[in-house]
């Protein structure tokens, strides 16, 4: 269960993983005037890259604004992203100085988190898809066996893009996919991005793009400090939080957390019960505790599915000492601990 970003950046991140599983065959209509080659060249010595984005996936879009710097070696070490629409409202990250930053601005929440193996995997896979350089190179390479059709088309006039077009068939559970780029022809680097998927390999339908605004830009380091209101609340995760999941299913953990949580919340343990609800403040906790007191758990249901915040719903009745016996409503919601794949905790719903 991952965000839309995520999951496309990991589409992308198994075709270019896979080139040499597949290969192209350059349409007869492509001339000498343009190759691959040169778009791949042109990247070498890009060192930043600011655009726009747009995505879409099973009823959730995602849009906003990225930065992107680039070593000496191409690797990406820092990027920025202004989202404008996310499920989870709008929000800024930052990952940067080995930590990434998340504020939340509709839940007005910032939530700082620990560099993992898997958290830089996923970040790399969302600037891999960035850096156009990187994808054409992967097309480039998938040429041997002659299982992908690439178009090239070049304009007569100087101003319209070189239009490179590569269909790549289904695998697994990633459909067939059509990836557009539109090319500079002075620059020879990528001005807009465009990428449909289709169920059928007929009927293709736009779920994401990417619009170059700028290369080799200055970056303001001030551009990864952020400017926090001193009213937005401070989650710190970079200390173990939630609950290691060892040996148990997804199921199992999802309901082992909310139970560990709401006897936390019994014993007025309010630092174990932060620790366990996504780092959420102990006071905040315990003047919410104030109004009606838990006083046992009654029972669970399954956990479900549920894809807005990539989480597991676990139905849960309690007794109040005032309200009497309640099911928690809507949630509670239970995930990974970004940045901590291996434990998990509740990130809402309660």
């Amino acid at each position: 269960m991952k965000s839309p970003w995520f999951k496309f950046a990991a589409a992308a991140a198994v075709l270019i993983a896979g080139i040499g599983t597949f290969a192209l065959v350059m349409e007869k209509t492509a001339t000498p005037a343009y190759a691959i080659e040169q778009t791949i060249q042109a990247y070498q010595g890009i060192r930043t890259i600011h655009a726009r984005y747009w995505i879409t996936m099973m009823g959730m879009e995602e849009d906003g604004e990225m930065w992107l710097e680039l070593d000496d070696t191409g690797k990406p070490y820092a990027m920025r992203s202004d989202c404008t629409k996310t499920p989870d409202g709008p929000k800024t990250v930052v990952w940067w100085d080995k930590k990434m930053s998340v504020w939340f601005k509709a839940k007005s929440m910032l939530m700082i988190c620990r560099e993992d193996r898997q958290t830089v995997a996923k970040l790399l896979q969302m600037a891999q898809e960035l850096d156009a350089g990187v994808v054409m190179n992967g097309i480039r390479a998938m040429q041997d066996q002659k299982k992908i059709k690439v178009g090239i088309d070049i304009p007569s006039g100087t101003d319209a893009p070189i239009v490179v077009t590569a269909d790549i068939p289904a695998n697994g559970y990633i459909p067939a996919l059509r990836w557009v780029f539109h090319i500079d022809g002075s620059t020879k680097l990528v001005k807009r991005f465009e990428e449909l998927a289709s169920k059928d390999g007929q009927k293709y339908e736009l779920q994401k793009w990417f619009e170059y605004l700028g290369y080799n830009q200055s970056i303001d380091l001030q551009k990864y400090i952020l400017d926090i209101p001193s009213t937005v609340t401070r989650i710190d995760q970079t200390v173990d939080m939630g609950v290691p999941k060892g040996t148990m299913t997804d199921e199992q953990v999802a309901v082992a957390v909310v139970r560990q949580f709401i006897k936390a919340m019994i014993a007025k343990n309010y630092e174990q019960a932060s620790r366990l609800y996504g780092g959420m403040p102990p006071a905040m906790l315990e003047k919410a505790m104030a109004k009606d007191r838990i006083i046992r758990i009654v029972s669970f249901g399954k956990p479900t599915p549920f894809i807005p915040n990539s989480s597991l719903r676990v139905p849960c009745k309690v007794e109040f000492e005032k309200a009497g016996v309640q099911e928690i409503k809507p949630g509670p919601y239970v995930r990974p601990v970004f940045g901590q794949p291996d434990r998990w905790e509740i990130c809402g719903g309660f």
